[in-house]
C-alpha cells in the first residue's frame, strides 16, 4: 500500500513545485525529537536564514508540547502536513524518510538528507546483511518463496527505484564516509563529511563543567530480537548490593540507560529502584546532558565516539563479545583497536579495572580518525552544503 500511494503522489509532484525555502525534520520513527535533525532544525530556527523549517512526528502529545512550545510542527496524515511535504524542497532524517517522515508524500524534486544517528561501530546495512550475522534480529532474513522474489525483481524493485529520491547522507570523518558508501550502496559523492549537528554544542561547551558530580552512564547496545526482555546486566555479574556499595565508596553515580530495543525485568527494576547510587534512565534526548558525566561506558555503541570527541572519559566494556559477534553483529574495527587499555569481560572485572581509567588520557588518535572536524560548527557546513545542492 505505502509504494501505491507513494507512486500516485510521485506522478502528482511532477506538477507541483517546490519551495526551495521550505524544510521538514524528522527522527526515529516520527517519535522522538532528537538526535541531528532536531539540532539541525533548532540551528535552522534560530538562524537569520529566510527559511521556514517544520518538525514532522506521528506522536500526539509531543506535536501538542511543540505548539505549546510556539515551535513549527506537523502531525502524522493531517492535510497539512501532505501539502508541506510535497513542497519542501530538502527534508531530513536520522534513518529513512520512509520511517522518520511522511515519506509517501514527498515530492519527486524533493531532496532528502539522512544525517544518520552514529558513527557506526557494528555493521549496518548491506554490509550486516552480507555479513550473515544479525539477519533475523533486524527483521531482514528473506522468507520470500520463487514467485515473490519473481515479482519483486520485475515490479518492486522497478517501482521502488521511481519512487526513491536523491539522498545524500552525513557522516563525521572521510573513513567512516567510506563505510556508509558500502552499507548502503551510495556513491562518494553522495556522502556528506561534515560532522554531526549534535555534538556542536556539547563541543563549544566541553570545558564548561570541570566540577560536575562524579557521575558514570552506562550506555550498551541492544541484544537479541527488538522489544525484547534482556537482563544484560545480571549476565554478566551484575550484582546490585555490590555495585551500589562500590558507588558510595567512591562517590559515584550510575546511570544506566539500555537500547530502547532492550528492557530489564520489572522486579529487577524495582530493586535498583531502592538503592542510592544506581538508576534506570530513559532519557529521549541523552545529547542534551550528556556533559554532565564524567564516565561513558557502553560496549558497542556509537555513543563511545560521540562521548569522546566532546572530551568524556569513554571506557569500551565489550561483556559477552564472543555472544555478539556469533549472534548479534560483527564489527567495523576491533576493540583493542578503538580502546588500548584493560578490558573487562564482566561487571566485577569492570570495578577492578576502573582504577586505571581514573587517569584515562584523551583518546586523540580515536578523535582525530573518526571527526574530521572538532570546531563545533557542523550545523553551519550542513547549511551551506543544503543551499549548494538545491540551489538558494
Amino acid at each position: 500500500m505505502y509504494y501505491i500511494v507513494s507512486i500516485i503522489l510521485t506522478c502528482i509532484s511532477y506538477f507541483v513545485p517546490v519551495n526551495k525555502n521550505l524544510y521538514i525534520a524528522g527522527s526515529w520513527f516520527g517519535r522522538k525529537f532528537s538526535d541531528n535533525p532536531k539540532y539541525f532544525y533548532k540551528y535552522v530556527l534560530d538562524s537569520q536564514e529566510q527559511k521556514t523549517i517544520y518538525w514532522y512526528t506521528r506522536d500526539r502529545l509531543l506535536y501538542n508540547e511543540m505548539r505549546l512550545e510556539g515551535l513549527p510542527v506537523l502531525y502524522g496524515n493531517s492535510i497539512k502536513s501532505i501539502i508541506m511535504h510535497l513542497r519542501a524542497s530538502a527534508v531530513f532524517c536520522s534513518c529513512s524518510p520512509k520511517q522518520d517522515l511522511l515519506g509517501v508524500a514527498l515530492n519527486n524534486k524533493t531532496i532528502v538528507f539522512n544525517l544518520w544517528h552514529g558513527t557506526p561501530m557494528k555493521k549496518i546495512g548491506f554490509d550486516c546483511i552480507s555479513s550473515g550475522v544479525g539477519i533475523s534480529t533486524m527483521g531482514l532474513k528473506d522468507n520470500k518463496n520463487a514467485l515473490e522474489k519473481l515479482l519483486r525483481q520485475y515490479f518492486y524493485s522497478p517501482l521502488k527505484k521511481f519512487v526513491e529520491k536523491k539522498t545524500y547522507i552525513l557522516s563525521p570523518s572521510d573513513e567512516i564516509s567510506k563505510i556508509l558508501c558500502g552499507a548502503f550502496k551510495k556513491e562518494e559523492q553522495d556522502i556528506l563529511s561534515l560532522g554531526y549537528p549534535k555534538l556542536d554544542h556539547l563541543i563549544k561547551t566541553r570545558n564548561s563543567n570541570q566540577n560536575k558530580k562524579a557521575k558514570i552512564f552506562y550506555a550498551p547496545t541492544y541484544r537479541g530480537e527488538y522489544d525484547s526482555e534482556c537482563n544484560i546486566l545480571v549476565e554478566y555479574g551484575f550484582v546490585i548490593d555490590d555495585i551500589d556499595v562500590w558507588l558510595r565508596g567512591k562517590d559515584y553515580y550510575l546511570e544506566i540507560q539500555l537500547h530502547p530495543a532492550n528492557r530489564l525485568p520489572n522486579d529487577f527494576l524495582q530493586k535498583i529502584n531502592k538503592t542510592e547510587r544506581i538508576q534506570v534512565v530513559s532519557y529521549p534526548d541523552i545529547y542534551e546532558i550528556l556533559n554532565q558525566y564524567q564516565y561513558v561506558i557502553t560496549d558497542f555503541s556509537s555513543i563511545y565516539f560521540d562521548a569522546i570527541s566532546v572530551g568524556i572519559k569513554t571506557i569500551i566494556a565489550p561483556f559477552g563479545l564472543e555472544s555478539y559477534l556469533s549472534n548479534d553483529r560483527q564489527l567495523y574495527f576491533s576493540i583493542e583497536e578503538l580502546f588500548p587499555y584493560a578490558l573487562s569481560k564482566n561487571w566485577p572485572e569492570l570495578i577492578k579495572n576502573f582504577e586505571t581509567y581514573y587517569n584515562l588520557p584523551e583518546i586523540s588518535f580515536v578523535l582525530n580518525r573518526f571527526y574530521k572536524y572538532q570546531d563545533g560548527d557542523s550545523c553551519r557546513r550542513l547549511m551551506l552544503a543544503v543551499e549548494k545542492i538545491i540551489g538558494k
